[in-house]
């Protein structure tokens, strides 16, 4: 963009050209200010919407869902990152780790209040693990409760939503009888503006609000044939999105930013693959033919050598070449066809995937599977990347979603005498939950000396380490304990077992080329 300069500026800068480059730069600034609120040429495919954020999300929410939930299906790029991402966010499962305290602060030296903890902890967390066995539903079969979580977390990143129906099951078999029921996101109706029967409510995309506009009720569509749908009551729904808008009401895909992505990869690929299939199929191209003579007839001047003919057995004159044929044209101006190399491909789907890479949020290589130009130090970085991602994707499942569970179980088997009673004084709710299973990364002896390194300097735990792993660090620290007694028997000295640390990594070591190596 050319800078103008005018009459004034030009007189100003004989007496002072800093201010008249202040001056430039000042309505320079203020002329792109403009621009960016201009609707020209480069901003004509924007689309312009001034909606609530509701209305928005209802109207293009739909469409997005179904869009990113064909992608992840059918799509190896987006659905390799998303399964990769599911897998290493649930693992083996998440897991509550109570944490009963009573009074931490005039108890925590205390040995019998620290062994009570433990105990109510401990009958807490086992309680929980047999109602989980039989806690989660879907289309009306049990269902495991790995895959429960698993399942959720694929509708938050790909639909945006999770919608989970809490259902009361009575039976012998149910040590307490709250159950969850998995909702499709697409299970709630598109119904909007019509009102509840006997009632001054309004439903909108599904859920039905009040006069003042608080939700009162889920309207769940419970099959495409019968055209059934229930209505839910708010509190026994469990409705987790993430809030991108004020006044948002339902979710929006995550993969929403990459989908048109995603399709012009789809389209690039699908071109090319065209392209060198018609290629291929060409034998030969004749590049003049004056007499108008066509494929298989003998060329101008020339006849077909003796025994053969131009044409089929029918006596159609030959029109095309087929796959391993060798056919005689005579001796016209021929030229022969090459299928060309597309040598710009790789580098330009490589390009896409990684803009595909960045809109989820792991790196390049976790989307491709590509590392030919990687080494240990970017691999690295990005695999850190890619972590960090995944434990933020973590912390809001647990606390949108895992949380609230567990609050309903703890008030429920409080309710049912489960577990013995809680104190006022402690926090019946308090609990940690299981961190991602890492694995130990692209070099796994090259990791184990950075984690001890950061757990000498303070900058991680055994705690930390274990979860990262998917382990309890009070069950590690007692199988270490009980290995280093067993090794004393066999070696007083320890020489075998100098420290705990050593006894820590001991199995990543042994297992250096196993990426999913336990701690």
């Amino acid at each position: 963009m050319p800078i103008r300069m005018t009459l004034l500026d030009r007189a100003i800068a004989v007496v002072s050209p800093q201010r008249a480059f202040q001056r430039i730069a000042h309505r320079e600034a203020l002329r792109g200010y403009l621009k960016s609120g201009d609707t020209g040429r480069k901003t004509k495919s924007w689309r312009k919407n001034n909606a609530r954020a509701d209305e928005v999300f209802s109207t293009d929410g739909r469409l997005t869902r179904e869009r990113a939930i064909y992608l992840t299906e059918n799509n190896a790029q987006v659905g390799g990152a998303v399964t990769a991402l599911k897998d290493h966010i649930v693992g083996r499962g998440i897991t509550t780790n109570c944490e009963i305290r009573y009074n931490p602060s005039a108890d925590d030296d205390n040995a019998q209040a620290i062994k009570d903890r433990e105990a109510a902890n401990q009958k807490v967390e086992d309680a929980k693990s047999r109602w989980l066995e039989r806690a989660w539903h879907v289309g009306g079969s049990r269902m495991d409760p790995v895959e429960a979580q698993t399942l959720r977390l694929g509708n938050i990143i790909a639909a945006g939503e999770d919608i989970v129906h809490k259902r009361y099951l009575r039976d012998t078999t149910r040590s307490i009888p709250l159950a969850y029921e998995a909702i499709d996101p697409s299970q709630l109706t598109g119904a909007t503006g019509t009102t509840a029967a006997g009632t001054r409510n309004i439903i909108e995309d599904g859920i039905e609000y009040d006069t003042d506009y608080n939700i009162v009720a889920y309207h769940i569509q419970r099959n495409s044939y019968a055209l059934r749908t229930d209505r839910v009551p708010a509190a026994d729904i469990i409705h987790s999105f993430r809030t991108d808008r004020p006044g948002q009401r339902r979710g929006i895909s995550w993969l929403a930013p990459i989908i048109p992505k995603v399709y012009e990869l789809e389209d690039i690929i699908e071109y090319a693959l065209v392209a060198r299939r018609v290629q291929s199929a060409i034998a030969v191209l004749v590049h003049k033919n004056q007499n108008g003579i066509g494929m298989g007839a003998a060329m101008p001047m020339t006849a077909p050598p003796a025994g053969e003919s131009s044409t089929d057995t029918d006596g159609n004159r030959l029109s095309h070449l087929q796959p391993g044929m060798i056919h005689d044209v005579g001796t016209g101006n021929v030229t022969p066809f090459t299928p060309s190399q597309a040598t710009d491909l790789d580098d330009l789907v490589a390009t896409i995937i990684r803009a595909i890479a960045v809109g989820i949020g792991v790196s390049y290589e976790w989307c491709s599977g590509d590392y030919r130009k990687a080494n240990f130090a970017s691999a690295r970085l990005g695999e850190n990347r890619t972590w960090k991602r995944v434990y933020s994707i973590l912390v809001f499942f647990v606390r949108r979603t895992e949380s609230p569970m567990h609050r309903d179980f703890i008030d429920m088997g409080r309710a049912w005498n489960l577990f013995p009673a809680i104190p006022q004084r402690a926090d019946a709710y308090a609990a940690s939950f299981s961190q991602p299973h890492r694995d130990w990364g692209v070099n796994p002896l090259q990791e184990v000396t950075a984690t001890i390194t950061a757990m000498n300097g303070g900058l991680t735990s055994l705690q930390d380490e274990c979860g990262k792993r998917g382990k309890d660090w009070r069950n590690h620290l007692k199988k270490i304990t009980e290995s280093n007694e067993f090794a004393k028997l066999l070696d007083p000295k320890l020489a075998l077992y100098n420290n705990a640390q050593t006894g820590l990594f001991q199995d990543a070591v042994a297992a250096s080329n196993d990426l999913g190596g336990d701690l």
